[in-house]
């Protein structure tokens, strides 16, 4: 059973973003690959909400990235983005059927 990963995200000054993305991903790199279950992304709503239902549980990164989804598209899941990324993500390991809100400040690469 899968679990719901939902909050919000905001600019460094606490606005809602023009352009966003929520990406989540597992720590273990091995499985930063396009077929891997173990990652995800959702565009941010208008009211700074997203929400990511299909990862199963496990040991996650999550960040807010300051790009629409189509641009995320070009670089996701390329190993050496996710690297980058990581420093900025929030870890977070969710259990079976759980749910976690989060409130994430977003990255503008």
């Amino acid at each position: 059973m899968n679990f719901r990963l939902r909050g919000t995200a905001t600019d460094p000054q606490g606005r809602r973003p023009a352009d966003c993305t929520v990406v989540a991903y597992t720590t273990n790199s091995a499985h930063w690959d396009r077929t891997s279950r173990f990652l995800d992304r959702a565009a941010c709503r208008h009211n700074e909400s997203f929400e990511i239902l299909r990862l199963p549980p496990g040991d996650y990164f999550v960040a807010a990235v300051g790009r629409t989804s189509a641009e995320v598209s070009e670089e996701w899941p390329s190993p050496e983005w996710l690297k980058a990324l990581t420093p900025r993500a929030t870890r977070v390991m969710p259990t079976e059927g759980g749910r976690l809100e989060l409130f994430l400040a977003l990255f503008v690469p």
